[in-house]
């Protein structure tokens, strides 16, 4: 009995960190898929002379990605 709790232990374990690892995949995938889109937005409002919007763009993206690293550096 003690080694059927064991196994059944160990089989959710192993389903939340796939779980978790699949979060952060999903997490990265989308953070740089919004970087991006600020990225495209700030070079389209930059051709259309509309400078306050662009640098809108590139700030959000930049404050965003610097406050991703400086987080992920500090839960390592």
């Amino acid at each position: 009995m003690a080694e059927g709790n064991l196994a059944h232990t160990q089989n959710l374990q192993d389903k939340a960190l796939d779980g978790e690892i699949k979060d952060r995949r999903d997490g990265r995938l989308y953070g740089f898929l919004a970087l991006a889109l600020l990225i495209i937005g700030a070079i389209i409002a930059g051709y259309m002379k509309n400078t306050t919007l662009a640098v809108t763009f590139l700030g959000a993206g930049a404050l965003g990605t610097v406050g991703a690293i400086i987080k992920g550096a500090r839960s390592s």
